[in-house]
Parts: structure tokens; sequence; C-alpha cells
């Protein structure tokens, strides 16, 4: 189970994020070493975090295109890659970006290999699919228009409701893109089994946040708010991104 006080302590450590140069960003982390902090420094280019694409990159659109292919569901491509590719501009690549320079700053002294570098980003990857449809749910039970300047993907015209389904197959994407690149990975039912648990718990925020909406503002407390930054953000958000690439470091 995840100790959420804990891990979320632990988060607090890192620094905000920022560009240091054109073309890097630099990841401060104070880490604990001998009873004071030892102040870290990672860097990554836009180019590893794809930021700016609109499209996804081929490893990533492989998998997925594998799975369509096994089960003779080429028809269905379309639509699926629509519905991710209109989805990827509205996200800001955080989960990719901290995923990278996390597995960077843990493995800094052992040397970092490009592979074990690509298996950082996959799992970024992941994280940002389950933001994907995680906006998709969320759009659809607000009522939302809008989302980072443009239409939601329900508001789209040819989608409305049926962008449910669309939410369902973005999250179940993750685990065919984990088995394809971690099936074999001693670590691969960690992978999974911290993915579902963050999933559930967001939810589990995510209702916490609509019950509130509908009821009284009196149920909308100091408490209460932090419990729904803890499970509806902040665990997806910041903590699966900082420990998926830890099971990745060993």
């Amino acid at each position: 189970m995840l100790q959420l006080g804990k891990s979320l302590r632990q988060i607090k450590n890192y620094k905000m994020l920022k560009p240091v140069l054109p073309n890097c960003f630099r990841w401060t982390w104070l880490k604990p070493q001998f009873g004071g902090l030892k102040m870290s420094y990672s860097t990554v280019t836009p180019q590893e975090i794809h930021l700016g694409q609109t499209e996804l990159p081929d490893y990533i659109r492989e998998p997925i295109q594998n799975v369509l292919n096994k089960h003779q569901l080429n028809s269905l491509s379309e639509r699926i890659f629509m519905s991710l590719e209109y989805t990827l501009p509205r996200c800001k690549n955080q989960a990719l970006l901290i995923s990278l320079l996390t597995y960077k700053d843990l493995m800094e002294s052992q040397g970092l290999k490009a592979v074990d570098l690509r298996r950082a980003q996959i799992l970024g990857w992941c994280v940002e699919l389950l933001h994907m449809s995680l906006l998709i749910f969320d759009d659809i039970m607000d009522h939302g228009t809008l989302r980072y300047g443009q239409l939601c993907w329900h508001k789209l015209e040819h989608i409305g409701m049926s962008g449910i389904n669309d939410g369902l197959i973005i999250e179940n994407i993750i685990y065919f893109v984990l088995h394809e690149y971690f099936g074999d990975k001693e670590y691969y039912v960690e992978l999974c089994n911290l993915m579902r648990e963050v999933t559930l718990i967001t939810a589990y925020g995510q209702l916490m946040d609509l019950m509130v909406s509908q009821g009284s503002i009196a149920l909308f407390t100091k408490e209460m708010f932090r419990d729904i930054s803890d499970r509806k953000t902040a665990l997806s958000a910041f903590y699966l991104p900082l420990a998926l690439p830890m099971h990745l470091a060993g």
C-alpha cells in the first residue's frame, strides 16, 4: 500500500522545475546526506520529452497498434489515435519530464544507458496516458466545455458521451505498453500494481470532489481541500512519475 503522508512529504524535497538554458531543463532535488541536505541537479532537453510535439512517439504508437492488429481492430485505429493526439497537446509532458529526470538523478553515479533512458521515457508516457484518460473523464463529469483553450474531447460533434469509452480505452492501453516493454522484468508486477492503486485513489479523490461540489459549501473545509488535493491530483501528477522510475533504478 502507498504510504501517502510519507510519500508526499518526500516529494516536497523536490524544488520547482524550471528552464535554465534555452535547450534544457534543470531538476533540483535536496537529498538527505549525513543529517543534512545535498543539492543535486539533472538536465533534460525538450527533445527528450517531445515538448511541443502533437503526435505520439513511435515507441508508444507501436504497442498500441500491435494490440489493434492482434485483435483485427484496424478499423478503430483512426479513432483511437485521434483521441490520443487530440488530447496530447493539452498535456504539459510534466510526468514525462519528472520520470526522466528522476531516473537520471538516481542513476547518475552508475552511468546512464540509452535503453534505460528510453524505459524511463516510456514510464513517463504511461503516466501521461493516465492523465489523458482522467482529463476526458473529468471534463464529462464536470460538464466542461474548454480545456487548455480548445473544446473538450466529448464536446466535438461526433464524440459526445462515447468519449467515456475512449477514456477507458486510453486507460487500459497503459497496461499493454507496460507489458510490451517491462513484461519480462522482475518489477513488472510492481509497476502494474502501483499504476492501478494510484488510479483507484485518484478516482476516490474525484468522487470526493463531485460529492462536495453537489453538496453544501459547509462540506468544503480545509481538511477536505487537502484530502481532495492529495488524492485527486498529487498522487497521479507528482508521486507516480517519481515512484515508477525508482523501480527501474532498483
